[in-house]
């Protein structure tokens, strides 16, 4: 390792949405809304059980 080291500390902040008409209990999909250091990232996910 270099004898110079940095550390560094991001803030990330995850929202989970439901889409219209899901219940919360039942949902098997969501969008999640991340904010990381003031840049936004919308992410969609279908759990699939078979």
């Amino acid at each position: 390792m270099p004898e110079e080291h940095t550390e560094s500390t991001e803030e990330t902040y995850d929202i989970y949405l439901l889409p219209p008409g899901e219940e919360s209990e039942a949902c098997q999909s969501y969008l999640r809304k991340r904010n990381k250091d003031r840049m936004y990232n919308l992410m969609f996910e279908v759990s699939r059980h078979m």
